[in-house]
């Protein structure tokens, strides 16, 4: 599979876990092999959303799955300044 071109961003959780920002949604890891990482929406559980991606170990997207939860800017915006603060205070 040939990488997709996309503007992306790993931050952490509050528990240390990456989170993958992309095109305005936020997943987390759900499974990681040697080759690849999958990634499903943070939106999984509360509103049965079946968006994921797949990504190589270099965290180039390799395939998209299409979301059914509508994309949060806003709780994105939070989540880079709660980064920002947590890197400040280590």
């Amino acid at each position: 599979m040939e990488p997709i071109p996309s503007p992306q961003e790993i931050l952490s959780t509050k528990k240390g876990k990456p989170c993958l920002i992309l095109d305005g949604y936020k997943y987390r890891i759900h499974r990681t092999t040697k080759c690849y990482i999958r990634w499903t929406c943070t939106e999984e559980k509360k509103s049965k959303c079946k968006g994921s991606v797949t990504t190589n170990l270099n965290h180039q997207v390799l395939r998209q799955v299409i979301h059914s939860c509508i994309p949060n800017p806003a709780a994105i915006d939070v989540k880079r300044k709660l980064a920002v603060v947590q890197k400040k205070s280590t």
